[in-house]
């Protein structure tokens, strides 16, 4: 994207801006000959020195294995007028090298002598932003470089979200694609009755913080990361982020998430929490939900989520993995496990019949 195009999208966002005498030249020409004269760094500086149009934000913490590679799809964005906001969490490995080994001028690196945990770490980032529009983003993977001006452009069209999310690309620790997110609506705008309750009853609907775009604004007004959380406290986030105003889907694949061995979402212990976070997050919601719909959504979460849990509860069994058993079933409650492990037995773990969700729209239900 031409830096002639960023601004006109900076100020679709962001607001008029004073008008400069014209030139005797005519314009088109005159945008040409300025931007041949300038070499690729000095073009860099003077998008840095404009009001960024989208902060991004990168929370780091022992990232050494994919880093150069996440900070540099960031850095070849065809859209330039960013912020890349990345704070070290105290890494014990060659983190901090690598950052700064990047000299960029958008780039404002936070260095933390004691680890706080990914959403205080968040936290601090989002205190800095200056943009109108806030990115999301993980160490281990990569945007596509039409990312950031896919993601400005759609905010620009649909001035009535509040956040967005869209699809991408699974890829393992060499960069093969080993899952291709496939699009499953034309839907753009989901109001917001109808996105409480596909995040009640699909979960943490982006599934990455990677994949999440957001209004300053509206992060301005949903208060902070909740830090009480440490697996699923961007699913509330999102939750609050949605009472105020409708969500977008945007409907094309622009990063990809790198999945490997030693990713937090895979530790054992993220599962286990997982598990007790996301019912707190559920238990928030219901209550949100329209009252025809409550006693359904109940039940559905008893014959579906409760028995994807019982399901993790015994594999960790089959595994010799006790300890994360008795937590799992100290989560769930007494309740929760009889319905999940009755439904498990009943459906063969979802196999032969899995419950359809129940919304409310415009009235009615279906």
């Amino acid at each position: 994207m031409s830096l002639n195009h960023a601004d006109a999208q900076s100020r679709e966002i962001a607001g008029p801006r004073k008008v400069l005498p014209r030139s005797s030249k005519n314009p088109t020409t005159a945008n040409r000959e300025t931007e041949e004269m300038r070499t690729e760094p000095e073009i860099q500086q003077r998008a840095a020195a404009c009001s960024p149009v989208i902060s991004v934000l990168l929370p780091v913490y022992n990232g050494e294995s994919f880093l150069d590679k996440s900070i540099a799809s960031i850095l070849s964005q065809r859209f330039r007028n960013f912020e890349l906001l990345i704070i070290d969490d105290a890494s014990t490995d060659r983190s901090r090298d690598i950052i700064a080994s990047f000299k960029d001028e958008r780039i404002r690196a936070v260095l933390r002598s004691s680890n706080s945990g990914l959403f205080p770490a968040l936290n601090e980032l989002l205190g800095q932003v200056r943009a109108p529009l806030v990115q999301f983003f993980c160490q281990d993977d990569a945007l596509a470089e039409n990312c950031l001006e896919t993601v400005v452009g759609f905010f620009g069209k649909h001035p009535e979200i509040g956040m967005c999310y869209y699809r991408g690309d699974v890829i393992d620790n060499k960069g093969k694609i080993i899952v291709r997110w496939r699009k499953w609506s034309d839907t753009e705008v989901v109001d917001q009755d109808a996105a409480l309750q596909q995040l009640y009853y699909f979960g943490c609907l982006p599934g990455t913080l990677s994949a999440v775009a957001i209004r300053t604004e509206v992060l301005r007004a949903a208060g902070p990361f909740d830090t009480s959380f440490t697996v699923a406290g961007d699913y509330e986030m999102w939750v609050r982020a949605c009472r105020q105003r409708p969500m977008g889907v945007i409907q094309s694949n622009l990063i990809e998430v790198r999945q490997h061995v030693n990713q937090l979402s895979l530790a054992s212990s993220s599962g286990v929490e997982g598990i007790g976070e996301n019912r707190r997050v559920l238990a928030m919601l219901l209550p949100l939900l329209p009252k025809a719909i409550q006693t359904r959504a109940r039940m559905y979460v008893h014959m579906r989520q409760d028995v994807l849990s019982v399901h993790h509860c015994i594999r960790c069994a089959a595994r010799g993995r006790i300890s994360d058993c008795f937590q799992i079933i100290g989560r769930l409650g007494f309740r929760s496990c009889v319905l999940g492990l009755l439904f498990w037995f009943l459906t063969v773990d979802n196999r032969l019949w899995k419950p359809r969700p129940h919304f409310w729209v415009a009235g009615t239900s279906r």
